[in-house]
């Protein structure tokens, strides 16, 4: 197997922030330390190519990437392209079974070429190849796209460390959580500062994740969630989130509506599940409520009212394995069963791709 990483859609601005970006990239690889373990028999690769991807750019990047990918092209056997971007430079054509699986919407996110992403998405709906969508609007964008037949695949979570994590004391002051990108184009500033102020000292709102901004815009917005009471942490790895779930009280998912979010599938959900937590969340249309599980919150009013509640009732040893439950139906080894056996098929009857619903 062979994992090319990030090719960077966004084009890239002048900030210390993308110039640090570029550096790093530019770095020989075995100079990167890995995020997370390599499983045997898999390579990565880390891409160097020009983070513009029109037709001015598209014969360098293509001999740069098919050089890169030399192996797999000349590999013996089946072959198959997996595709979390629409700019495959034609490799594609050396697949007996390509899956381009879009697990957000693309062409919706700043600093990302809308037509350039929507016209590579309408080339690939060409191209006999099997589209996988993370949410129900995904999906429906892929058809709108040109693709036949989508497949839903929702997003989900490894969930070994958060199972195993076992529930600790609350603090004296309960934690309202949320763990992921702490941004303000996701993030809805205002709901997180009524929330805060409308809890007082009874519990703290606490973040847990990455800026990704720009160090001056995060600083300011930084101090402004500081200012209003809110607790902002850095990211920790994955047994770190699950400590800090266990003695939390209540999970959030405060995401602002918009053409971005609207197609978001996030995976925290079922990492706060898996931890016994209740999980309250915007409008989110790829947010499914559950009873005694999951709670979709249309207004700023009710989204606190319910958080208030939850705070002012301990859960049950059934609503914490209901929780559960519903988690370990979205794991990643269910996942990945659910994948080897699309691409096995595939690769037996490379028709089938097409007939799987």
């Amino acid at each position: 197997m062979t994992l090319v990483e990030s090719m960077g859609l966004r084009r890239p601005t002048l900030s210390m922030r993308d110039a640090r970006r570029i550096l790093k990239r530019l770095q020989p690889a075995t100079a990167v330390k890995s995020r997370r373990p390599v499983s045997s028999g898999v390579t990565v690769i880390r891409p160097k190519v020009l983070p513009w991807h029109c037709a001015l750019t598209q014969s360098v990047n293509r001999a740069l990437i098919h050089r890169l990918v030399g192996d797999w092209l000349c590999a013996d056997g089946p072959r198959v392209l997996w595709t979390f971007t629409p700019n495959t430079y034609e490799l594609e054509r050396f697949s007996g079974t390509t899956v381009y699986h879009l697990v957000d919407l693309l062409h919706t996110v700043t600093g990302i070429p809308e037509r350039g992403i929507l016209r590579a998405e309408r080339r690939l709906a060409g191209q006999n190849v099997q589209a996988i969508g993370s949410s129900e609007v995904v999906a429906r964008h892929l058809y709108d796209q040109g693709f036949d037949a989508p497949l839903l695949m929702e997003n989900v979570a490894d969930l070994g460390p958060f199972v195993t994590s076992v529930r600790v004391p609350a603090p004296e002051v309960p934690l309202v959580v949320f763990i992921g990108n702490i941004t303000p184009r996701k993030l809805d500033t205002s709901l997180l500062l009524d929330l805060q102020q409308a809890l007082g000292s009874t519990a703290q709102v606490a973040l847990i994740g990455p800026t990704n901004l720009d160090r001056e815009t995060s600083q300011r917005w930084l101090a402004s969630l500081r200012a209003g009471g809110i607790a902002v942490h850095p990211p920790r790895d994955l047994a770190g989130v699950a400590e800090f779930l266990s003695r939390s009280t209540v999970s959030i998912i405060p995401y602002v509506m918009s053409p971005h979010t609207a197609g978001i599938s996030p995976m925290k959900t079922y990492e706060y599940l898996a931890s016994g937590l209740p999980v309250v969340s915007t409008d989110l249309p790829s947010i499914h409520a559950v009873t005694g599980a999951v709670w979709r919150e249309p207004t700023t009013s009710d989204f606190i009212r319910q958080v208030q509640r939850l705070l002012s009732q301990a859960p049950s040893d059934a609503e914490l394995n209901h929780r559960r439950k519903i988690a370990s139906q979205r794991s990643w080894d269910a996942r990945g069963n659910e994948i080897r056996d699309l691409v096995s098929r595939s690769i037996a009857n490379p028709q089938i791709v097409q007939a799987v619903r």
